[in-house]
């Protein structure tokens, strides 16, 4: 652009000079150095209208910048806020895991049947601890749902369920161990345990618990079934809770 005004104004200066030079010299000298600082003063203001331009630009950059340096820091106070919020939700959620635990525990009044101990034959034979433990607590089940005590709220489990082995790391210890813990150190849960012995050709078996003297109940291998009813209904005798005047 800046070219050609130069070149038009040139132009329009040469023709005046050449259509002036016979006539007015001196005009035409005059005309010529008039245009000429006219021209240089144009050139001038084009060369500042440039630096402005260039001026607008850096400006322009800088701007561009800044607002996306504000949008990296506003991005990153919104992940810290969200971060934040997430360990707020986590700290409360272990809280309220950490107070249901403790009055679980506190609370807790579980018949919690162990596993018996039973000799080789019966281990190979298939009947280990855990099946006779089983098959005592079935009856002791049985008992309480056909049992008329309302009041007999006590929760019965077996030592072998709900065993969560989630290892936390560094600690050496389980989710259960925490658990048993817990309930055996805060609780007053009545820890049954059980035990068959041969004497002969028949069988004897024996059960104690907490506040629960130990009692044995004789027979043959067969009558296994009815040795742990009676076992089971001596128990659950021992364990339920008084009726209500």
């Amino acid at each position: 652009m800046n070219d050609r005004q130069h070149d038009a104004d040139k132009s329009f200066t040469d023709s005046v000079v050449l259509h002036e030079a016979g006539e007015h010299p001196e005009l035409t000298q005059r005309t010529a150095q008039y245009l000429d600082e006219r021209i240089a003063h144009f050139r001038r203001e084009a060369t500042l209208h440039e630096l402005n331009i260039e001026n607008l630009k850096l400006l322009n950059h800088a701007l561009r910048s800044k607002q996306a340096k504000f949008q990296a820091q506003n991005r990153h106070e919104k992940l810290r806020t969200v971060y934040q919020a997430v360990l707020s939700v986590i700290a409360v959620m272990l809280l309220a895991l950490i107070g249901y635990a403790l009055y679980s525990a506190t609370t807790d009044h579980s018949v919690v049947v162990n596993e018996f101990q039973v000799p080789p034959s019966f281990e190979a034979a298939g009947d280990n601890g855990t099946v006779v433990a089983s098959e005592f607590l079935d009856q002791l089940q049985i008992l309480k749902a056909s049992a008329l005590r309302s009041a007999d709220a006590r929760s019965l489990q077996g030592s072998w369920m709900n065993n969560i082995q989630l290892q936390i790391p560094q600690a050496h210890v389980s989710l259960a161990d925490i658990h048993r813990t817990l309930h055996a150190w805060l609780g007053h849960e009545i820890q049954v345990n059980g035990e068959v012995v041969r004497q002969g050709k028949q069988i004897s078996l024996t059960v104690r618990g907490t506040g629960i003297a130990a009692r044995s109940f004789s027979g043959a291998p067969a009558d296994l079934q009815d040795l742990l009813a009676n076992a089971a209904e001596y128990v659950y005798v021992q364990v339920a809770p008084p009726k209500k005047p």
